[in-house]
């Protein structure tokens, strides 16, 4: 799960961990906080509802354009109800996929390997419906970021944002 706020993403360490495991490319700041913890950090399972903050302009506009991790933004308005019919049409197209790619001979899932990435992708956004859903039932306690208030200062250009602004 993801959660964009105050200019900044918050990404479940679970999902982190897909995205380690399925090989793709993170971002620096990611990275770096992931070589500056041990081993086990991504791997504790029992740490796998917290989150990790990431500030980086960048970082954010990566985690925007992933699709199959799941944006709490667009589900939390919903109720559990309209989140479960999601996540069913969601299943069927995963077990429709799964069905149709373990009938293919080895070749033909060589020529289509794209398939499996794509019952990954749908068992991620699985899981993560699963967790708003169990989350809005109370049943999964989940350590959101708080919205914080903006600075009134915020809106004001920094004494360094003057000096290193391009003029043109």
């Amino acid at each position: 799960m993801k959660i964009f706020m105050n200019k900044k993403v918050y990404v479940s360490k679970k999902d982190v961990r897909f995205l380690v495991d399925l090989g793709a490319r993170i971002p620096i700041e990611l990275n770096d906080i992931l070589l500056a913890k041990d081993d086990e950090y991504l791997y504790d399972e029992k740490s796998d509802d917290e989150f990790i903050e990431l500030c980086d302009e960048m970082s954010v506009e990566y985690f925007k354009d992933i699709p199959f991790i799941v944006n709490y933004g667009e589900y939390k308005n919903l109720d559990v109800e309209e989140i479960r019919n999601i996540a069913c049409e969601t299943t069927v197209q995963k077990n429709l996929l799964e069905k149709y790619y373990n009938n293919l001979t080895d070749e033909e899932k060589e020529k289509n390997y794209f398939m499996s990435f794509r019952i990954k992708y749908l068992i991620n956004i699985l899981i993560g419906l699963i967790d708003i859903i169990q989350y809005k039932d109370g049943s999964l306690m989940l350590d959101l970021p708080k919205r914080q208030k903006p600075s009134p200062y915020d809106k004001y250009p920094t004494f360094i944002d003057n000096v290193f602004t391009k003029r043109i």
